[in-house]
């Protein structure tokens, strides 16, 4: 059985780790940082935001599996 202290430190720790997480988020803009939304895509990382500017974007996206957050400003 686990020392009921040892388990208090463990799950103190949780909160720690996602805001870790979290703030290791980069925001990749479009089109002012990356020429296309696919470029950005290709630069991101689990986590990131890519933020796309007004505009005509004629691309077919491809996420790669990865989990990030696609958005217009």
């Amino acid at each position: 059985m686990l020392n009921p202290i040892r388990l208090s430190h463990a799950f103190a720790s949780i909160p720690c780790l996602l805001l870790c997480a979290a703030a290791s988020a980069t925001t990749l803009q479009v089109p002012s940082q990356y020429a296309t939304i696919q470029s950005a895509i290709d630069a991101s990382f689990a986590g990131d935001v890519v933020e796309v500017g007004p505009g005509i974007y004629m691309e077919s996206l491809n996420f790669g599996g990865r989990e990030i957050i696609v958005r217009s400003t």
